[in-house]
């Protein structure tokens, strides 16, 4: 039996879709919320459809679970209320559960894995808000987290793509930062996070093995920046400076002994 075009199945769509917008403007009648839901998932069940059929073409992904994602954001709200609040999360969670849909079945489209993860980040922040009203200034943090994610990830897939590391940490540390906002009184103890964050970036840089050997160069802002993450995280604390101060000294005057030391 010949499978259904995926063009008649798409004319077909529009066809009732153009028909339901018709009926309702010349008021013959009254579509609720729930049958809309039930619309956008139908829709995205036919380009679901069309990629289960032809499994060459990843594109349908993107529009079947994006148009999933919006009725069921509009479906949840319109039966129960108390869920409306999570629309975006359905919404964003779809469109992201589409890319990386596309990477994990094919693993060469590594690109896939930024959309995916930043939208899943930004979803997750979204419910995250939802559930708990308080958290709602930390949404930056899962879009950065997921954002630096989707690099980690895009690293591990591929080895040789080291400079992966940066970005990934460097995302990582900013949204590590946000979250030191409720522990520090000011904005000092953020930037030594900051700092801290990005030494570890560079740290993991110097482990990472490549075609000439491990690089050593990263070792280099790894230390100076641990240095300063420590001295503003120290400044972040009160009653730190003098403690953190003093360690500094020790430090100090421990390497100009050991170089002045005969060997």
């Amino acid at each position: 039996m010949r499978k259904l075009d995926f063009r008649v199945l798409f004319g077909i769509l529009l066809v009732v879709a153009g028909a339901l917008f018709l009926l309702q403007a010349l008021d013959l009648i009254v579509i609720g919320g729930w049958l809309w839901g039930l619309a956008f998932i139908v829709a995205g069940a036919v380009f679901l459809y069309v990629y289960f059929a032809r499994r060459e073409q990843w594109w349908p992904l993107i529009p079947g679970c994006s148009l999933a994602g919006i009725g069921l954001a509009i479906l949840t709200g319109d039966l129960v209320p108390a869920l409306d609040r999570f629309g975006a999360f359905f919404i964003l969670g779809g469109m992201g559960l589409s890319f990386l849909l596309i990477y994990l079945t094919r693993r060469d489209y590594w690109w896939a894995l930024i959309p995916g993860c930043t939208l899943a980040g930004i979803g997750l922040g979204e419910l995250a808000s939802g559930l708990v009203p308080g958290l709602g200034d930390l949404v930056a943090f899962f879009v950065l987290g997921g954002i630096g994610l989707s690099f980690l990830l895009i690293y591990l897939s591929r080895r040789d793509y080291w400079w992966a590391i940066i970005p990934s940490g460097s995302l990582f540390s900013v949204a590590l930062m946000i979250v030191a906002e409720r522990i520090f009184p000011d904005d000092v103890g953020m930037v030594g996070i900051l700092f801290l964050g990005l030494a570890i970036t560079f740290g993991a840089l110097g482990f990472v093995s490549t075609a000439a050997g491990r690089m050593k160069w990263p070792w280099i802002p790894a230390a100076v920046l641990a240095i300063l993450g420590v001295v503003f995280v120290g400044a972040g604390f009160e009653n730190a400076g003098i403690a953190f101060g003093l360690i500094m000294v020790a430090v100090g005057v421990y390497f100009i002994l050991r170089t002045a030391r005969p060997r």
